[in-house]
């Protein structure tokens, strides 16, 4: 489980080791409480989407070799059934959400240990309330997410929205579901191709900054819904993550 750590420290510091993860804001994976086997390889999150903790997780899959990470957001529950090997989003409809993040591996997603942390080719599921997730196995690494009424899917990148803003606090409240999920779903392509960024930085007073992009595309896999009550569900995006420098003018004294 995660011990300790925020978004930022998990991109951009060490590991904290101690045995306690006694760090302030550096990531510590310790041991977790054993709810779910040890057999589907899986991290588990909290106050998810609410406190931007997508690269947090992502940063725990690495650091434990973990397979997928299950980020369950405030509000919200993720009902396990261990014998059917199946799970359901639960809570209230128009604010509960889990999202699954899966990880094939340091050399499949290319990730750069760092710091800072970089990485590639993952997957970003969003489910609301109702949808279900079958647990992992062999033939499915990162288990199975399925939204239940299929009239309700599309594919992704509707164009219903015809403007597709880099959103600049992807450590933020909400950013994952209310803003990432929402274009990847009705957003209209850029000519260099269809993707939601988003973006979180710091800059100092004379305004040089830097920090990390995190590019959502879709692939032949790639799937949304779209649920009158619970809201949007994004399966199976793509995930990079890259580092950006920009210098600003304006911020200073």
């Amino acid at each position: 489980m995660i011990g300790n750590g925020t978004s930022w420290a998990a991109l951009t510091q060490p590991l904290d080791t101690t045995p306690n993860c006694d760090g302030v804001d550096q990531l510590c994976v310790t041991r977790g409480l054993g709810y779910i086997p040890p057999i589907y390889n899986v991290i588990v999150d909290q106050h998810f989407t609410e406190r931007g903790r997508f690269p947090r997780l992502l940063r725990a899959l690495a650091a434990a070799n973990g397979g997928t990470g299950l980020g369950v957001s405030e509000y919200t529950a993720l009902y396990v059934d261990l014998q059917a090997k199946t799970a359901e989003v639960v809570g209230l409809p128009e604010r509960g959400n889990v999202s699954i993040i899966g990880r094939d591996g340091a050399l499949q997603n290319r990730e750069q240990v760092g710091p800072p942390f970089l990485g590639e080719n993952y997957t970003v599921s969003v489910l609301a309330v109702g949808d279900v997730y079958t647990l992992p196995d062999v033939k499915h690494p990162h288990g199975v997410a399925s939204h239940p009424i299929k009239s309700d899917y599309y594919a992704p990148f509707s164009a219903y929205y015809s403007d597709m803003p880099i959103f600049t606090d992807a450590f933020g409240h909400g950013v994952l579901v209310d803003n990432i999920a929402t274009y990847f779903a009705d957003g209209t392509p850029q000519a260099s191709g269809a993707r939601v960024d988003a973006i979180g930085f710091v800059a100092n007073e004379s305004g040089t900054a830097s920090g990390f992009r995190f590019r959502f595309t879709a692939d032949n896999k790639s799937q949304v819904a779209w649920n009158f009550d619970a809201g949007y569900s994004m399966f199976n995006a793509r995930l990079k993550i890259t580092t950006i420098s920009a210098q600003f003018t304006g911020i200073g004294p």
